[in-house]
């Protein structure tokens, strides 16, 4: 049996839930929702709003639509008096392609946590497992069975080997703004798609040139520090495992001719650019573990995201539907930080993390230290304390560097 839905001011769910809907109640986010031309643009907002409504409460949208026609309270509550139909709900989400969609999440985002700072800005990004709806102890399934399919079989160290797909998130540090995410069939290893995620992110504008992008273990590789540093432009702080050299890294970095092909103020300014990277990079990457508190904070973002919008299992089998329904929980996060609500501690039982008292502390930190962080891109003050303290600089270091090495007809010279 189902939990009836029953609107109560004392109830953190219904506060949370009542801070999310507010935010399609923002002229500038019903602009956004209307340039994509799904008309009428009331219906559309109802729509979304009922989806929001069965994520945080894990439930179908039929059942939703069935409360809300049966309860007049619920609707005063989410402002849906004109209740639609499951088919009219399903044919309007359809009409959406995967781009509109995501597209049109990430302009509501900008608008709620304000665009990005001119500069140089880090990023953080993490991966993490959407674990599909499926009964595999009843019936069982092979890899040849799933070979059509946008969900395989994968396996994770904390979770073990589930049917589903993965989820790349990237957000921004130290405001936590979501920038983008990705999602996978099945559960490719991090390091194959290493090169997909930098492309695509760079493709979209969110990550640039000089910017950091600092990753777990998981996507460990000498020539993922290469590229990044040659190709990309960047400054890739994937944490090293313990037989990391660095120096294996430098002396793998040779410029081919192509990089010279250029007027020769354009060519000075790109040797500028690389010798002020690697400078970064030489600096974070010896100091690579003073970066495990901000990486963490991603981890706790995570959670917020998957106890708020249900997202432990997904009772939903196609790639684009999976995208969409992701999507719709990449802004809430920073939404509800920023405005202090409390998480209700029930979400969080399920995926491994302590409540106290309406309070969440989280296995890896707290919504506390989350709250902290924001403040620290903003002209608000810092909220709550925490016992860890992420350091917000990791102090200066030296911009000198040694000489770099250019390949040219196979032999290497100094530039």
């Amino acid at each position: 049996m189902k939990t009836p839905l029953v609107p109560a001011e004392e109830d953190l769910r219904w506060e949370l839930v009542r801070n999310v809907l507010g935010i399609f109640e923002q002229r500038e986010v019903r602009k956004i929702v209307s340039k994509f031309g799904i008309k009428p643009l009331d219906r559309t907002i109802k729509v979304l709003k009922i989806v929001i409504i069965s994520m945080c409460f894990g439930t179908d949208i039929t059942f939703v639509i069935s409360e809300l026609k049966a309860k007049s309270s619920l609707r005063e509550f989410t402002g849906v008096y004109d209740v639609p139909d499951g088919k009219e709900v399903y044919q309007l989400l359809s009409r959406f392609t995967v781009e509109q969609f995501v597209d049109m999440v990430l302009r509501i985002v900008n608008t709620v946590c304000g665009g990005r700072k001119s500069g140089k800005i880090m990023i953080i990004g993490d991966t993490t497992n959407l674990t599909v709806n499926i009964n595999w102890f009843k019936k069982k399934y092979t890899k040849v069975d799933l070979k059509d399919k946008d969900y395989k079989w994968a396996y994770s160290k904390s979770k073990g080997y589930y049917i589903g797909m993965k989820l790349v998130f990237a957000m921004e540090y130290p405001s936590l703004k979501p920038l983008a995410f990705l999602v996978f069939p099945g559960g490719p290893s991090d390091s194959k798609i290493f090169d997909e995620i930098v492309t695509e992110l760079m493709r979209r504008k969110i990550l640039r040139k000089g910017d950091s992008l600092v990753l777990d273990k998981g996507f460990y590789a000498y020539r993922h520090y290469i590229e990044g540093l040659t190709e990309y432009g960047i400054v890739p702080l994937i944490f090293p495992r313990i037989n990391f050299k660095l120096e294996k890294v430098l002396n793998h970095i040779q410029l081919p001719l192509e990089f010279f092909n250029d007027k020769l103020s354009r060519v000075k300014e790109k040797i500028r650019h690389l010798k002020t990277i690697l400078a970064e990079f030489k600096h974070y990457i010896l100091n690579w573990k003073q970066l495990k508190p901000k990486r963490s904070l991603i981890e706790d973002v995570f959670k917020v995201i998957k106890g708020t919008f249900s997202l432990g299992k997904i009772h939903r089998f196609a790639l684009a539907s999976v995208t969409k329904i992701a999507s719709l929980g990449v802004g809430v996060p920073r939404k509800l930080i920023n405005r202090r609500v409390k998480i209700p501690p029930v979400l969080f039982t399920r995926i491994g993390a302590e409540a106290n008292s309406g309070r969440v502390s989280l296995v890896r930190g707290n919504l506390k230290s989350l709250r902290r962080s924001s403040a620290r891109s903003a002209s608000e003050p810092e909220v709550g304390y925490a016992k860890r303290r992420p350091s917000r600089h990791l102090g200066k270091f030296d911009a000198s560097m040694g000489p770099v090495y250019v390949a040219q007809n196979g032999k290497t010279i100094e530039g």
